[in-house]
């Protein structure tokens, strides 16, 4: 893909994504990282937050809608599932 694609791309995944990531992305590109680096990064986010909402790990059916306080919380609830495994 030209750089421009990514571009577009990047745009439509943003669309997907909650606001706070939209804010990383940002950031992230007055570094700059080139647009292809930044598409991995949200196709990754999008991948994640399918997970926690696949899991159960968030009680919202949409990957915009999953509040930041989810993933704070995400360290505990790690903690509390590795602690009933062991």
């Amino acid at each position: 893909m030209q750089k421009n694609d990514y571009i577009h791309h990047n745009e439509q995944l943003i669309a997907k994504l909650p606001s706070y990531v939209n804010d990383y992305y940002i950031e992230k590109s007055t570094i700059p990282l080139s647009p292809a680096t930044l598409y991995q990064y949200l196709n990754e986010f999008i991948r994640f937050f399918e997970w926690m909402i696949n899991t159960g790990i968030t009680s919202v059916n949409k990957v915009a809608d999953i509040p930041l306080n989810d993933l704070e919380q995400l360290k505990n609830k790690i903690w509390s599932f590795i602690s009933l495994i062991y």
